[in-house]
């Protein structure tokens, strides 16, 4: 028994000052019979800490879920408000919106904005270039689409559920689709109490 205390304190001990050239092997079939146990008391202890930290937690994460359901429920009805509200600005200011290029009504309590938005796009450089004039092309080391030049002229080319049509040809412009077309942008931005 002193034998195998020694040999479990060797180990621990070589095993925390690194490898030595006199560090402790398994020598036998009782050695790794020996290592085996040790193996299994330190899965044991790990079952036995994820247990008790499963245990600890369990009371708690009740009560976790419990709020988490009682804020959704809460902010369901607050989103509701929220929207009711906003539909009646809305209600309000959209006819007005529509006079001018921009609006703007600040208050006392927010500032609502209408902004117009440019349409965003994505393209293949690649596709463009085989099939874009040599104007909207600038000729380096490599052939690339004058993105910035090109995009100046966009608004001039029809666009047909996202796909932009080229003008001359009626044929469907590959490597551009219009993601998001060009649009009034609402906002509503509370102004913030000092404190």
């Amino acid at each position: 028994m002193d034998q195998v205390k020694s040999q479990e304190q060797l180990a621990l001990e070589q095993a925390m000052s690194g490898v030595s050239d006199d560090r402790f092997t398994l020598t036998d079939d009782g050695d790794v019979t020996w290592a085996l146990g040790k193996l299994k008391e330190v899965e044991e202890k790990r079952l036995n800490n994820q247990k008790m930290v499963e245990e600890a937690i369990s009371p708690h994460q009740i009560k976790i879920d419990q709020a988490k359901k009682w804020l959704a429920e809460s902010n369901k009805k607050l989103d509701e408000s929220r929207d009711y509200y906003v539909g009646l600005i809305r209600e309000y200011t959209d006819p007005k919106q529509a006079q001018k290029a921009t609006y703007k009504l600040p208050t006392p309590n927010g500032n609502i904005s209408y902004a117009k938005k440019q349409p965003e796009y994505k393209h293949d450089d690649k596709k463009l270039l085989e099939v874009l004039p040599d104007e909207f092309i600038k000729t380096e080391t490599i052939k690339k689409v004058k993105w910035g030049e090109f995009k100046k002229h966009i608004k001039d080319y029809p666009v047909k559920n996202g796909k932009v049509i080229d003008p001359e040809t009626g044929e469907m412009l590959e490597g551009v689709e219009q993601v998001k077309p060009a649009r009034r942008e609402f906002t509503i931005k509370p102004i913030k109490e000092d404190k």
